[in-house]
């Protein structure tokens, strides 16, 4: 004949076992609210049927509301709640960051820009105070490079930033009409 084994269990609602209602290794069950617990070694009644984030050991959770977000503690070593209150970002044609600024490729920015890029940037256009950069007219500013190749300078370019400008034996560069070239 087989043995039954039959745990410590309720069908009432709501009832937890206590330490005085359990040894350490042994389980009881709730059969009204679909729970399992266990007295573990260290005289703790643990929940083994985890079925929300409350309930969790690495989860805090409080004061839940919309628009709220699950970010990690590491001072804690938890997940918690966290409200989403004034959001940096918002939506109108497309996403917009209201504040600070934005890093990519970086986890600290530079806060002189609205937009620190470490890494190269591969766009379809550029534009600088409303205007097309294509490298052939201006605005644009050459500064501290190395002229490898023949170069003409664009049309009505201003260098406005002192820098230097070293030019590789046998490389011409040509000043366009318009343009400004000082050699101190």
């Amino acid at each position: 004949m087989a043995v039954q084994i039959k745990p410590k269990r309720t069908t009432t609602g709501g009832n937890v076992p206590s330490t005085s209602h359990l040894e350490a290794g042994e389980i009881a069950i709730n059969l009204a609210d679909k729970k399992l617990y266990v007295r573990d070694t260290s005289n703790n009644v643990l929940e083994l049927t985890t079925r929300t984030l409350n309930s969790l050991d690495n989860v805090n959770i409080s004061g839940i509301a919309n628009d709220q977000i699950l970010q990690y503690n590491n001072v804690t070593s938890k997940w918690e709640n966290s409200s989403l209150t004034a959001s940096a970002w918002s939506e109108g044609s497309g996403f917009i960051y209201n504040t600070s600024t934005v890093g990519i490729g970086t986890s600290t920015p530079n806060t002189s820009y609205k937009l620190d890029v470490n890494g190269t940037v591969n766009c379809s256009a550029l534009y600088v105070g409303g205007a097309q950069v294509d490298g052939s007219s201006a605005p644009f500013i050459v500064t501290a490079i190395t002229v490898g190749s023949d170069y003409t300078v664009p049309s009505n370019f201003d260098a406005t930033k002192e820098g230097v400008v070293d030019i590789d034996t046998g490389v011409t560069v040509d000043i366009s009409a318009g343009s400004t070239l000082s050699i101190t």
